[in-house]
């Protein structure tokens, strides 16, 4: 009964959801990487007279019409044939004329801001808005939770390079280009020229090059340059050839940084550069008097009160310069204000400056039901991450009423729940089980994953492994679904296997201390419901004889239990599956302690040694592979050759355990909201989520 009742929920769900339901979670397949490597021109019409390109690289030749947009390797004005990856998207042309928002045309009327001409960089982004062009005005009602706001934030990330939907593509934002030599060792960056942050003043490479000598190499501020910043182990080298070039040199091959900074929060503000005209009274190097400055505000000294204006809570502050499309004017306990930036860098198709609505009003609430409700009440325009699939039959029943639609954006995650087994455990005997592999596939193969999905996510999701995305070159097929089958009959043949034949009175099994077979599995992050999915996967580890307890707790005991290594097994969602993931692997690799399968290991390498514990042979290995496989071009034959000896590990070793992937989440969009995309649309985090979304061209039309 219990099962035939989920399967007509589903259907009503699908059926509900009207256009953007079946047809978007059925026909919506994996997108593939194109590697691109010479362009052709093609008959058509061009308003713009430009030089035609042809980018050859040396693996193969595959010829495309120069109006595509390309996924990694897109196109350079060039007059003749180059040898290197070069990142540029194909844009409209710049329109003749410019116009601004009425509201900046009454400043420029007083006197009190310049024309839109002299605002706008020589090149600004051109923008073609999803639907049309839009109307200038009016106030986005926007809602968040209290605690950072953080989707507020993200709404207006930016960064000098930016993903597609489906985190394939890169494009230039903040910058106007950016290239990669042939042998991968040189980076160059070409911003845009008269580019200016939201104060007036100018947006330059001296932007960077603060960041980079006077904030990752001061040691005050940084005790170690990340190993982002030194493959090989040499620091890159930063060279500011004029206001708007950048060239950075590498000692050995390094294509990743491409990939790193396509998430625009990995090359924006804060991580690749600061307004340095602003934040240097900050900076003890430039201003003697800046531990007086920091007492005055509350802190201990001068690197404390630099760190916060560099990144401050949420990244709101009020009178901080920004590159974004709104800055920050009220941040309270219970609201955030954003109003336009008139400085911003984009313009539509007509020339018309960019963001088209003039502020955005973030309401925090303080749970997930106030949430829920306001959403359904109709006082929001927009709202995405925070309700799950379980709050569909509400939100859908709120539509009319609250005058709004429900879209489902598919989460490009193989991954929802994913199992981190802790193989460096304190404990010597939760050790050596988490270090078997049997013990590992048992675990796996013991969850009811169909059941799992039909319950927690109306069946709409898909049964999968902690693996790479399907869209990236080096993929197997075979590797998604390994180790994903519900057999509990082989589960309990292989823990006999393990050793863990004795139980308890209960029918648990019991470890070879006497203790209980017990796993802890611990929650620190609800963005998908781990809680309900980890309750599903201990009931069924009841039926091997394991004892599964769920523990949601706060951030802080969970990073705490990681690091003393009693945690037994981490939970998280896999992301970092995609083109982002190549410098920003986390559990993927041995360069971050996010790993929570290998905890110590990783604190070996990080340290050269100095922390942690020294890894088997096996791990070594695996980890020297890793470090081959990111000098390598993705698509390249090479690159397809070390990523599958790369990745087949998580297959054949089992280090995590996968649970269901890319299932929707409902994302609100209000009747009066134009330009939000709504066909093969995406959620993640290895894009900066919204990014992609484009929202300085979403528009009020009311």
């Amino acid at each position: 009964m219990a099962k035939h009742n989920m399967i007509t929920r589903r259907k009503a769900l699908v059926a509900g959801a009207g256009s953007v339901s079946a047809g978007l979670l059925l026909a919506c397949g994996d997108p593939q990487i194109q590697v691109v490597t010479k362009e052709v021109p093609v008959e058509k019409v061009v308003v713009k007279e430009v030089p035609v390109d042809r980018i050859v690289q040396k693996t193969q030749v595959k010829e495309v019409p120069v109006e595509k947009i390309v996924t990694r390797n897109v196109i350079k004005t060039v007059e003749k044939v180059v040898d290197r990856i070069v990142v540029k998207k194909v844009e409209a042309e710049v329109p003749s004329r410019f116009n601004e928002a009425p509201s900046l045309a009454k400043l420029v009327a007083s006197g009190d801001l310049p024309k839109v001409d002299d605002r706008l960089p020589k090149e600004p982004r051109v923008i073609e808005p999803f639907e049309k062009v839009g109307k200038y005005g009016g106030t986005l009602r926007y809602i968040d939770l209290e605690g950072g706001g953080h989707q507020t934030s993200s709404l207006r990330i930016n960064g000098l390079l930016t993903f597609n939907q489906q985190g394939t593509e890169i494009r230039p934002d903040v910058a106007k280009s950016a290239a990669l030599s042939a042998d991968g060792k040189t980076f160059t960056y070409e911003l845009r020229e008269g580019h200016k942050w939201s104060d007036g003043e100018p947006f330059t490479t001296e932007d960077i090059m603060f960041w980079w000598e006077d904030f990752m190499n001061d040691t005050d501020l940084n005790a170690k340059l990340s190993s982002t910043w030194r493959p090989g182990g040499e620091p890159a080298k930063f060279t500011a050839v004029s206001p708007t070039k950048l060239v950075i040199e590498f000692a050995v091959p390094h294509p990743g940084i491409i990939d790193l900074h396509g998430r625009a929060v990995m090359s924006g503000d804060g991580n690749f550069y600061l307004p340095k005209h602003w934040i240097k009274q900050f900076h003890k190097k430039y201003n003697p008097k800046a531990d007086e400055l920091a007492k005055e505000e509350g802190h201990d000294d001068w690197t404390q009160l630099f760190k916060t204006k560099r990144n401050p809570p949420g990244g709101f502050l009020v009178g901080r310069p920004r590159l974004f499309a709104w800055t920050t004017t009220l941040n309270t306990l219970n609201q955030i204000q954003l109003e336009r930036n008139p400085y911003f860098h984009w313009v539509d198709t007509d020339g018309n400056q960019l963001p088209y609505i003039d502020v955005v009003d973030s309401v925090l609430v303080q749970d997930q039901e106030v949430y829920n409700l306001r959403l359904i009440s109709g006082d929001v325009d927009y709202a995405m991450g925070y309700s799950s699939l379980k709050d569909m039959p509400a939100l859908k029943a709120g539509e009319d009423a609250g005058g709004y639609k429900i879209r489902l954006p598919k989460s490009n995650r193989p991954a929802l729940l994913a199992l981190f087994p802790n193989q460096t455990h304190a404990d010597p005997v939760v050790r050596k089980l988490m270090g078997d592999l049997n013990v590992r596939i048992a675990l796996s193969i013991a969850i009811d994953r169909n059941a799992m999905n039909e319950a927690v996510f109306f069946g709409l999701g898909e049964p999968f492994a902690f693996t790479v995305l399907p869209s990236m070159p080096y993929y197997k097929e075979e590797w998604g679904k390994a180790h994903t089958e519900f057999d509990p009959v082989r589960a309990n043949k292989l823990l006999d296997e393990a050793g863990l034949t004795e139980r308890d009175s209960e029918g648990y099994r019991l470890q070879s201390d006497g203790n209980r077979f017990t796993l802890v599995m611990e929650i620190a992050n609800l963005e998908t419901p781990k809680d309900a999915m980890c309750e599903m996967v201990a009931e069924n580890w009841k039926d091997i004889g394991v004892e599964g307890i769920v523990k949601v707790e706060a951030f802080g005991p969970f990073q705490e239990h990681k690091a003393d290594g009693t945690m037994d097994i981490g939970t998280w969602h896999a992301d970092r599956g995609g083109l982002f993931g190549r410098l920003s692997p986390l559990w993927f690799a041995y360069n971050s302690t996010w790993n929570m399968w290998g905890r110590r290991w990783v604190e070996w390498f990080t340290s050269d040694g100095e922390k942690g514990e020294e890894p088997p042979q096996y791990i070594k290995d695996h980890k020297a592979l890793f470090d081959e496989f990111l000098k390598t071009q993705t698509g390249t034959p090479e690159n397809v050759k070390l990523g599958r000896e790369y990745y087949q590990f998580f297959t054949d070793q089992l280090p995590v355990i996968g649970t269901i992937g890319w299932a929707p989440r409902p994302m609100l969009v209000g009747n009066q909201l134009i330009n939000v995309p709504k066909t093969n649309i995406w959620w993640s985090s290895d894009t900066s989520f919204y990014p992609p979304y484009r929202a300085g061209q979403w528009s009020l039309d009311r």
